[in-house]
């Protein structure tokens, strides 16, 4: 699968919330993204930057231009939505990569607006009321109403890229399927300096670049050595393909439950583990979830064995193969953990 801008010039939409403490890096990143664009003449480039103050910045056949706009929101839906659908007017294509830069959490919230070190942004954040995030969910929600208004005008988004940490996990992963094709995220923590969009938009062969050509063209970022590319479709195939096995395990074995159990104890050492970069990985790699079910039940070795090669086509690269894709249980009431009751089988 290639994503190439048939019928108009390739388009790149970038949100980037840096009024926080990632203002540096995310004034760097946009000035460095409209420079490799205009180098790249065939490429049209749209942007809301919040570092400070609140830009908005077109790249259009070479013609760049930029206005100030009132300080932004970027946690409200509403202002997300409101800015998808001015970049993909601003820049008219076939085919769009967006990307997100910001901070994320585990928790399975997106995009943070500004940091406040006031005490009771602290006691908010403690007693899990901020309202400093967007919740995943209603990010979802509004892409969805973006990419439906978009393919009926023959129009889509076809890769979703993001510059922020844990957000490759296979609950966000799963969610995403039927919204956009493609993925590119971590699953780990990433660095102070984030993944380097100049980078990626070399990267791109503009005649039509794939996803994992993105993935390939980060090597000799350690902060970004998890990035993985993934097709969302045969994703979520793999996963519920997951699910009627467990389902199907706990009605033939009467032991099931606690042989779960017993696998939920192991793994569950996994996530107080630290990548390389000695940050706390917080999660279950889905294969080494795969491989203890194989163990546990022989049996259904052949099943395992095909939920394992279609996860292998969904993965389409990754840096590390240490941690493809993630299992995140601190993600509450995703439909990912209510397909596979991670908590209820294995104690999570």
């Amino acid at each position: 699968m290639r994503v190439r801008a048939s019928g108009g010039k390739p388009a790149i939409i970038m949100y980037m919330s840096g009024d926080n403490n990632l203002k540096p890096y995310i004034r760097r990143e946009a000035r460095k993204a409209v420079s490799e664009a205009q180098f790249y003449s065939d490429v049209n480039l749209a942007i809301e930057v919040d570092a400070g103050n609140t830009e908005r910045i077109i790249l259009r056949d070479g013609v760049l231009r930029r206005a100030t706009q009132p300080e932004a929101d970027m946690i409200d839906p509403e202002h997300l939505r409101d800015f998808l659908l001015w970049a993909t007017n601003s820049v008219p294509s076939k085919e769009y990569v967006l990307i997100l830069s910001s901070h994320s959490s585990y928790s399975g919230n997106i995009i943070k607006d500004k940091v406040s070190p006031s005490l009771r942004e602290t006691i908010l954040r403690f007693l899990g009321l901020t309202k400093s995030f967007m919740p995943y969910k209603k990010f979802l929600k509004i892409l969805k109403d973006v990419q439906l208004n978009l393919r009926s005008k023959g129009k889509q988004i076809s890769v979703l890229f993001v510059d922020a940490c844990s957000m490759g996990t296979a609950e966000f992963i799963y969610e995403l399927s039927g919204i956009v094709p493609f993925i590119v995220a971590s699953p780990l923590t990433i660095g102070a300096t984030g993944i380097s969009i100049s980078r990626l938009i070399q990267s791109i062969n503009w005649s039509g670049a794939s996803p994992s050509d993105m993935v390939s063209s980060q090597a000799g970022y350690p902060a970004v050595e998890a990035l993985t590319a993934v097709n969302t479709k045969l994703f979520k195939y793999a996963m519920d393909e997951l699910a009627s096995l467990l389902d199907f395990i706990e009605r033939k074995y009467p032991d099931a439950k606690k042989r779960m159990r017993e696998i939920g104890e192991r793994l569950r050492k996994l996530m107080n583990q630290e990548d390389p970069r000695g940050v706390p990985i917080g999660g279950v790699d889905l294969y080494e979830l795969l491989r203890e079910l194989g163990e546990a039940f022989p049996e259904e070795e052949a099943r395992l064995l095909r939920i394992k090669k279609t996860l292998d086509q969904a993965i389409l690269n990754y840096l590390n193969p240490k941690y493809k894709v993630l299992l995140a249980p601190r993600v509450r009431g995703s439909d990912l953990d209510r397909r596979l009751k991670l908590r209820e089988r294995f104690g999570w």
